[in-house]
């Protein structure tokens, strides 16, 4: 069995490009593949952040399909 890997990592809230990331992400991904970030995937420079107590970047990490994250030190929410 071939295990694919798919992270990403230092997003930072930049989040204009992301729906180009999950349409990418679902070409990509099939049953044996896990998709990770690496840390600092968003910070509260964003009003939709600040507004949610941070509960939108779980929204996105869960809605392109993430399995797993690591919390970095801009993840303070």
């Amino acid at each position: 069995m071939r295990l694919t890997i798919l992270h990403t990592n230092d997003v930072h809230s930049n989040f204009e490009n992301f729906s180009k990331l999950v349409t990418h992400i679902n070409e990509l991904k099939d049953e044996n593949t896990i998709i990770l970030d690496a840390s600092d995937f968003s910070n509260f420079k964003r009003i939709e952040l600040q507004g949610t107590d941070g509960q939108a970047t779980l929204d996105l990490l869960e809605y392109a399909g993430y399995d797993a994250i690591t919390v970095g030190n801009n993840e303070t929410f």
